[in-house]
C-alpha cells in the first residue's frame, strides 16, 4: 500500500497545458464573466425608463447571473479544494488533515477542522469566507439597482377657452338707483370658488394633458400696485376701545384726472405685539384696475388650476405681466350701493371691477374691533360683524399668562388672500365666458410626466463588486500551486484508492500507474465491480460478460 508521506507521488513531468485544472479555471473565468456583466447591466441601466427594458429587467438579468455565478462557483471551489488535497499529500501530510481538508469546514466541521492543524485550517478558513462572499455579493448587486419616479419634460402646444377681457353687463346689472341686480353669472362663480370646484379643461385634444403641464394664458384680470403704513397702538387700556384693529374693506373710485375706474383695497391688522401690550396696526393699501394679464396655470389631464401665488407673493413690486389695461363703462360710478330692490329704468351693465366690489362687499370685508376689560378681568378681546377676523387670527394658546396674556390680539395679513380670490374668481369668468363664445387661446406648455426610471446606488454597487471578487480571489487561491502537480486532479475516491494503493485496484494493470489521471482509471477499472465486503471481477470478451 503507498504512504501517505511519499515526497515521489506525483513527479514534477509533462506539458503544463496537461495538468491544468481546466473545470476550475473556466469556472473562474466564468464568474469573472458574470460579475462584469452584472456590473454592466447595473451601470447602463442608470436613469433609463423602465419601458426602454422590455425584454428583460435589470432585476432578472442580476437574478440569472447570480445563479449562473453559484454554479460556477460550486465548481472552481471543489477544484480548488481537490487541488490543495493533492499538493498537501505530494508533501506529506497526516491521513486526519487529509480528511478535513476534503471536508473544508462543511456544516458543523469548522471546528474540526480548525483543530486539525495549519493545512486544514488554511483550507477551512478560505472556504468559510468564499462562501460567504458568494452568499453576500448577490444581495448587493441586487440592491444596486432600484426604482424611482422621475419628471420627464417636453413642450407641448395647448389651447383653452380663456376670455381676455369681460364685457359690461356679463357678470351683472345696474338699475336706474345705480344698484347691483341680477348677478345670476357672478353668484355661481362665487359658489365655485366657494366649493374649490375644478376648472374642466374643455373637450379639445389639445386642452387634455397626459400628466401635468404648466403654462402662461392670457386672461381677463386687473394689475394692482399696494403700499403699507404702519401706527402703533397700545392694547391694554380702555382709551383704545372700539378701535379697529382687524379690517378688510373695498371701494370703487374714479381718478379725477384721467376719469379711469379702480377698485380700492384696504386691509388692516395688527401684530407684533410687545410685552408692554403696544402692537403695530398693519394698513396695507391696493389699487386695482381692470387689465388683460398673464394668469400662471397648472393643467392636469382634464382639469385646469390657477397658480394664485405666483400672482400673489410680491405685492409691492408685482410680477404680474400685463398686456393692457382698459376701462369699462359699467365701472364708472364713485360709489356703489349694493341693494336687492329693482327700480324703474332701464338697467345697464357693470364692469369686472363692479362685480368684484359686489362680491367682496358680500363675502369677505370685516371690520373688527378691539374692547380692554378692567381690572379684575384685565382681558383683551376683539368683535366683528365677519368671519374673516376669525379667519386670519393668530392664537396664541403658549401665553396665557405671560406679559402678553391680556392683549392677544394677533393677526396675519389677509392681503394675499383677497387678492388671490379675486384672481381665481375672475379667472373663472374669463374661461366660463371664453366657453360661451368660443375664445379659443393656443400657448406652449411644460408638461411633466412622472416616469419610472432605474436608478444605480453605486455605494451598493461598488461593495457587491468587492465582495464578489474577493470570493473569486479566494477560490483561486485555494488553486494557486496547480502547476506542481504532475496532472489534473479531483477527489475521485477512484483517484484516491488509486493513490493509496487500494487492494481493489491492485489487481489491475492500473496499479502500476498510480499517477494516472482518473481518465485513465476509469478507462482500466471500468469492468470492475464493487460491493461491500468482497470485489467480483468481469472480463469483456466479444460483447459478453465472463466472471473471472
Amino acid at each position: 500500500m503507498a504512504t501517505a508521506n511519499r515526497q515521489d507521488s506525483f513527479p514534477n513531468a509533462g506539458p503544463l497545458i496537461r495538468k491544468a485544472p481546466w473545470p476550475g479555471i473556466v469556472a473562474i473565468g466564468g464568474m469573472a464573466v458574470c460579475l462584469i456583466a452584472s456590473t454592466i447591466v447595473i451601470g447602463t441601466s442608470h436613469d433609463n425608463h423602465v419601458s426602454s427594458w422590455t425584454a428583460a429587467q435589470p432585476a432578472v438579468l442580476i437574478a440569472i447571473f447570480s445563479a449562473a455565478s453559484n454554479i460556477v462557483f460550486n465548481t472552481a471551489l471543489a477544484t480548488g479544494i481537490a487541488v490543495r488535497f493533492w499538493l498537501c499529500a505530494s508533501r506529506g501530510v497526516k491521513l486526519s488533515q487529509l480528511h478535513y481538508i476534503w471536508d473544508h469546514g462543511r456544516v458543523l466541521g469548522i471546528g474540526s477542522a480548525m483543530r486539525a492543524g495549519p493545512p486544514a485550517r488554511t483550507v477551512a478558513v478560505l472556504a468559510l469566507l468564499a462562501n460567504l462572499m458568494q452568499f453576500v455579493g448577490p444581495p448587493l448587486l441586487q440592491r444596486a439597482s432600484y426604482l424611482a419616479l422621475e419628471s420627464q419634460h417636453m413642450h407641448e402646444t395647448m389651447s383653452l377657452d380663456v376670455a381676455r377681457t369681460i364685457p359690461d353687463g356679463w357678470l351683472g346689472f345696474r338699475d336706474g338707483r345705480g344698484a347691483v341686480v341680477n348677478l345670476d353669472r357672478t353668484y355661481p362663480l362665487i359658489q365655485q370658488w366657494w366649493h374649490n370646484t375644478t376648472i374642466p379643461t374643455g373637450t379639445d385634444s389639445n386642452s387634455i394633458c397626459n400628466g401635468t403641464c404648466s403654462a402662461f394664458v392670457a386672461g381677463a384680470g386687473f394689475a394692482y400696485k399696494c403700499w403699507t403704513t404702519a401706527q402703533s397702538l397700545e392694547l391694554a387700556t380702555p382709551k383704545t376701545n372700539n378701535q379697529t384693529v382687524f379690517l378688510i374693506n373695498v371701494a370703487t373710485i374714479q381718478n379725477e384726472t384721467n376719469k379711469t375706474p379702480y377698485l380700492r383695497l384696504t386691509t388692516w391688522h395688527v401684530a407684533d405685539i410687545t410685552n408692554d401690550c403696544v402692537g403695530t396696526l398693519h394698513k396695507e393699501t391696493c389699487d386695482l384696475v381692470s387689465a388683460t394679464i398673464e394668469y400662471p396655470v397648472t393643467i392636469q389631464n382634464r382639469s385646469v388650476h390657477l397658480r394664485r401665488e405666483e400672482l400673489t407673493q410680491n405685492r409691492h413690486s408685482p410680477s404680474v405681466r400685463v398686456f393692457s389695461s382698459y376701462t369699462s363703462l359699467g365701472d364708472s360710478p364713485v360709489s356703489i350701493p349694493i341693494s336687492s330692490d329693482l327700480d324703474s329704468g332701464a338697467p345697464t351693465g357693470i364692469g369686472p371691477l363692479t362685480a368684484m366690489y359686489a362680491f367682496l362687499n358680500i363675502r369677505i370685508t370685516d371690520n373688527a374691533t378691539k374692547t380692554f376689560l378692567e381690572a379684575p378681568t384685565e382681558m383683551s378681546y376683539y368683535t366683528g360683524p365677519g368671519i374673516m377676523a376669525d379667519i386670519f387670527y393668530v392664537a396664541d394658546g403658549d401665553d396665557r399668562t405671560g406679559p402678553k396674556s391680556k392683549c392677544r390680539l394677533t393677526w396675519t395679513s389677509p392681503t394675499e388672500y383677497v387678492l388671490g380670490t379675486l384672481y381665481e374668481f375672475l379667472f373663472r369668468a374669463a374661461v366660463q365666458l371664453g366657453r360661451e363664445t368660443g375664445t379659443m387661446q393656443t400657448f406652449e406648455a411644460q408638461q411633466t410626466t412622472a416616469t419610472l426610471v432605474f436608478r444605480t446606488d453605486w455605494r451598493y454597487l461598488g461593495a457587491g463588486m468587492t465582495v464578489t471578487a474577493c470570493g473569486l480571489v479566494l477560490v483561486a487561491v485555494l488553486m494557486w500551486g496547480w502547476w506542481r502537480l504532475e496532472r489534473p486532479v479531483t477527489l475521485s475516491p477512484l483517484e484516491t484508492a488509486s493513490a493509496m494503493g487500494a487492494p481493489i485496484l491492485c489487481q489491475e494493470e492500473a496499479a502500476a500507474e498510480r499517477d494516472a489521471t482518473i481518465g485513465e482509471i476509469l478507462a482500466r477499472v471500468k469492468h470492475v465491480e464493487f460491493r461491500l465486503g468482497t470485489p467480483r471481477v468481469q472480463t469483456l470478451e466479444i460483447g459478453m460478460g465472463k466472471e473471472g
